[in-house]
């Protein structure tokens, strides 16, 4: 599950610290190379009460994706998507078909529940501005033991740049998967005929999403 999945799913209203936590494992894989959150090291007895919420919020995170990664709507969807990109030749353009057909079921969920909910895409953003600094450096020290400055400038440019709100573009949404692979180190910046190859599986890919959302 991808950000807005994981908020529309187990948010919970006014509780803005456990609401930035339902998102925080995904963001300190992203802002932090290497490093990952791992509950069974947390010593969350002793956290204060805004980083025990964030706590509680990542280890809601990791329970849903256990769910999720086991869920019908996971399993025939990305196999759905996987065989559409095969049909369309799209490993001419993007290597490794099978890990787009994985992260555009996780990218497209969001998209298509944003456009079904957009009113809690603010929220959303609301509960990450409202997250305490102190808060996150109690959450990240007991997490992660760093004090490191790349997450706290991450995480304001994740939130002044509200590019979940572009999901809905698709030159953005393609853009946004070249990224992901990029991190993943698969690849370097695609070419025009890699994201309009992308691109114009899109509108089939997000009609597959639709038509599993039964099964989520």
């Amino acid at each position: 599950m991808n950000f807005f999945a994981h908020f529309l799913t187990d948010h919970e209203q006014a509780r803005h610290h456990f609401n930035a936590g339902l998102v925080m494992p995904d963001l300190i894989r992203n802002f932090l190379p290497g490093k990952r959150f791992r509950a069974e090291k947390v010593l969350h007895e002793q956290l204060d009460t805004g980083a025990k919420e964030l706590f509680l919020g990542s280890c809601r995170h990791l329970e849903r994706d256990k769910m999720f990664h086991q869920s019908v709507f996971f399993e025939q969807g990305e196999s759905q998507l996987r065989n559409l990109f095969h049909e369309h030749n799209l490993g001419q353009h993007i290597p490794r078909v099978w890990l787009a057909a994985h992260l555009v079921l996780e990218l497209m969920l969001d998209r298509v529940l944003m456009k079904q909910h957009p009113e809690l895409l603010d929220l959303f953003y609301e509960s990450l501005e409202n997250t305490a600094t102190p808060a996150l450096e109690s959450f990240l020290h007991a997490s992660l033991d760093v004090h490191d400055p790349l997450f706290y400038e991450r995480w304001g440019r994740f939130i002044e740049l509200k590019y979940l709100y572009h999901y809905t573009d698709n030159d953005a949404f393609t853009y946004s998967l070249m990224r992901i692979y990029m991190r993943a180190g698969v690849s370097g910046e695609w070419n025009l005929a890699a994201r309009n190859a992308m691109n114009e599986l899109i509108p089939a890919s997000e009609v597959c999403i639709f038509e599993n959302l039964k099964h989520l």
